[in-house]
């Protein structure tokens, strides 16, 4: 039995009286809980003397500031019930959101190596088709040049495409809501720096390509 609760000893009146008081909260006072059961609102009334007398010998005080504790007790409980809610959801987030960070750093990987793939300008590749001869040596599909624009590499949008690399596989590694003040160089570990630069042209190379 929790000490708030009705004392064997207490009558019924005098609990039911403990009881307004127990649960009026801080700033209780016995005049002001008696005021308030009474309807009276001339704060010059004070509470009968039997009222007095129920809390001495049931140490409404004590009892009271026990409740008291409970109820704080309850409602820490309670945000802290929330915050592990909340730290679970944020967690399932967190790896939902891992997960697409993830996917997109191997999607520009790829798309990284096909910049790469491209010819330094744009430029025009001819292809000679031969004729097709049937088994009588008779011409029937003549031959043909099949005509191609290769588009040249755009290094201004591999720079972009570079840095987003480097900065999406940064965000794989450390994880994707990790303070930015933390995301510093020596703190990047080595092999997202590498991956986010294997496909990089040689920057001798690069200038002495023409721009797009």
């Amino acid at each position: 039995m929790a000490l708030f609760d009705r004392d064997p000893a207490e009558s019924k009146p005098a609990y039911h009286a403990f009881r307004a008081y127990r649960d009026y909260g801080p700033g209780r006072s016995i005049d002001k809980v008696w005021r308030q059961r009474a309807g009276i609102t001339d704060d010059a009334q004070r509470a009968p003397r039997y009222w007095w007398q129920w809390s001495s010998d049931h140490a409404w005080v004590r009892r009271a500031e026990a409740y008291d504790q409970h109820c704080e007790q309850v409602e820490q409980a309670k945000f802290e019930a929330e915050l592990k809610r909340l730290a679970k959801r944020r967690a399932k987030f967190q790896l939902e959101f891992q997960d697409v960070v993830e996917e997109r750093f191997r999607e520009m990987r790829t798309q990284l190596k096909q910049a790469s793939a491209a010819p330094a300008v744009t430029m025009r590749r001819e292809e000679t088709i031969e004729a097709v001869r049937d088994e009588k040596g008779r011409i029937t599909a003549p031959a043909k040049v099949v005509v191609t624009d290769v588009k040249g590499i755009n290094l201004a949008g591999e720079a972009r495409l570079n840095a987003e690399l480097r900065e999406t596989g940064i965000q794989a590694a450390t994880g994707p809501f990790a303070n930015q003040a933390e995301k510093s160089s020596a703190e990047i570990p080595p092999f997202i720096v590498q991956l986010a630069t294997d496909d990089q042209p040689d920057a001798s190379t690069d200038a002495n390509l023409p721009r797009q």
